[in-house]
């Protein structure tokens, strides 16, 4: 079923944000990796609360006022994007992508090779696989592919 398109207002992430982003990213890795253990889950979202969101640049979306999603980057590295649940399927990813092109230089990702969603959205917007491993960056059994979008 096709879901009705939302355009986003994007910011840059506030520490009043830090709880509402770690919220979403629950319940966003919660609808989308199945495959995480769930001591992996728990270890990797107290990462994310305690270290990630709070110092990393993120661009937030927001819709109506709320917070949507987020996405944060490396330069043309896109280390992170995550959408609420309620949200996928709206427009928000390529939203997010447009933002991140304005780096001005080709784009990255890694994504896990078991989110067959996440994978399906980066190939139909133009990436390509360059390499794989096994294991994810810390040598945990998730499997990652390195893809790269190259400017238009």
């Amino acid at each position: 079923m096709s879901r009705e398109q939302k355009t986003a207002e994007f910011r840059a992430r506030m520490d009043v944000d830090n709880a509402a982003l770690h919220r979403l990213w629950h319940r966003s890795v919660s609808a989308t990796h199945s495959f995480l253990t769930p001591d992996d889950f728990q270890s990797i979202s107290d990462i994310v609360r305690d270290q990630y969101v709070p110092n990393a640049p993120l661009s937030v979306a927001l819709i109506d006022g709320e917070i949507v999603g987020f996405m944060g980057m490396s330069g043309g590295h896109i280390d992170s994007l995550f959408i609420d649940p309620d949200y996928i399927g709206c427009g928000l990813g390529r939203q997010f992508l447009s933002v991140a092109e304005q780096s001005g230089t080709p784009l990255t990702v890694d994504v896990n090779a078991q989110n067959e969603a996440a994978l399906a959205f980066y190939l139909s917007q133009g990436f390509v696989e360059t390499r794989r491993t096994e294991t994810d960056s810390d040598g945990r059994p998730y499997p990652l592919i390195f893809m790269e979008k190259a400017m238009s």
